[in-house]
């Protein structure tokens, strides 16, 4: 929320030597007002979406999809696509899917491991 604003009247030549001497002492303000909330003059409808974050889903029991399965990748690489084809055609960009890649990477190395 704002605070209240201040508002001092001076002459042109006041004004200008005020604004060459910041800090300086104006005395006692004009007008004090209290300005109105821009969340007053909102509709209802959008003030629920006001404050709200998008949620991520989690890692651990998220519900949130994977964009692209190992089998659908390894499909698509069969048919002689490279990764940013690959990327087009899923919708991703070439990070997501590198990151899909490294999980795929890493869970092999823990089945290879015997954990």
């Amino acid at each position: 929320m704002i605070g209240p604003v201040k508002v001092w009247k001076l002459p042109p030549g006041e004004f200008n030597r005020v604004l060459q001497n910041p800090g300086m002492e104006l005395g006692k303000p004009d007008r004090v007002f209290q300005p109105p909330s821009a969340l007053e003059k909102m509709p209802p409808t959008l003030l629920k979406k006001v404050g709200r974050e998008r949620k991520k889903a989690s890692k651990a029991g998220g519900t949130k999809k994977p964009k692209i399965t190992r089998e659908k990748y390894l499909q698509l690489v069969e048919k002689g696509l490279n990764e940013d084809q690959i990327c087009e055609r899923v919708n991703m960009t070439r990070n997501t899917l590198l990151k899909y890649l490294r999980e795929w990477k890493k869970a092999e190395r823990e089945v290879a491991a015997g954990r």
